[in-house]
């Protein structure tokens, strides 16, 4: 019968620290009491008993070692298996109305965040590990499905058999970035520097036209990118930006007539 009171589950504590003890995992327990998870949790704790590792059980070799469950040969218990749609609903209705934290807290008014602060201030990152980070993140394609506004220039570029990149990292200029689209010069693209064209969505990037009152992070992000044209031009790349508002009711024509007004391209 499905226990949905808490009373009587915390009354069934002893059973359930026993259960724990012999192996029973936190999940396994919720599921057979018709509890949260965070329930159980609370009910060993109020019973001094410490928690297993993710992913150890009675029998593991590394069981009770003192080793993190990220260590080489740890088996997650939860590996192969998903969450069942009870379970989900009982996770969302036990986190239902929680708030951070941290949540409308600043330095100025919260000690703990103060402390977190003044320690990733004085983190010490060496140089190497900073060029790990980079050549890690030019290798990463952000975001991992290009955008519609991107789709739709592609296959007019497609249409014109201009061939072309996407998502080049760009690091030949000291704000280095992955670009929308890169065309390199070809027979049939008439350009004899390399060609990057950016599709600007019209609230992230701050069309003006569509956003008369920018944010101050619009501002910031049209300033970035009339210093990263002015940086692409003088590394020898053309550079064509397009709004997300002229993308989405541009043809095929008119697109080629705003290539040719930028660089030549061969007419067939």
């Amino acid at each position: 019968m499905a226990i949905n009171n808490r009373l009587e589950v915390k009354a069934k504590s002893k059973e359930i620290c026993n259960l724990y003890l012999y192996g029973k995992s936190i999940t396994d327990l919720s599921k057979q009491f018709y509890c949260s998870i965070t329930l159980i949790h609370n009910i060993l704790k109020n019973n001094n008993i410490p928690r297993r590792p993710i992913g150890f059980y009675p029998g593991h070799k590394q069981f009770n070692s003192g080793k993190t469950h990220f260590k080489k040969g740890c088996v997650s218990l939860m590996k192969g298996r998903k969450h069942t749609e009870e379970a989900k609903q009982l996770n969302s209705l036990n986190n239902l109305g929680r708030k951070p934290w941290n949540k409308g807290l600043t330095r100025e008014t919260d000690l703990r965040v103060l402390k977190y602060c003044q320690a990733q201030e004085n983190k010490f990152v060496s140089e190497s590990t900073k060029n790990k980070i980079k050549e890690a993140r030019a290798k990463q394609i952000v975001p991992m499905n290009d955008t519609s506004i991107e789709v739709k220039i592609q296959n007019f570029l497609k249409q014109l058999n201009i061939e072309f990149f996407t998502h080049y990292y760009c690091k030949e200029i000291s704000h280095a970035y992955q670009c929308d689209i890169l065309i390199n010069p070809q027979p049939n693209f008439m350009a004899e520097k390399k060609t990057i064209i950016e599709c600007d969505g019209d609230y992230w990037h701050g069309n003006p036209k569509v956003f008369p009152n920018l944010t101050k992070w619009q501002k910031e992000q049209i300033e970035e990118d009339l210093y990263r044209n002015e940086e692409l031009i003088n590394s020898g790349f053309n550079i064509v930006r397009l709004w997300e508002k002229d993308i989405k009711k541009m043809n095929l024509e008119e697109f080629k007539c705003k290539l040719i007004s930028i660089i030549k391209i061969k007419n067939d």
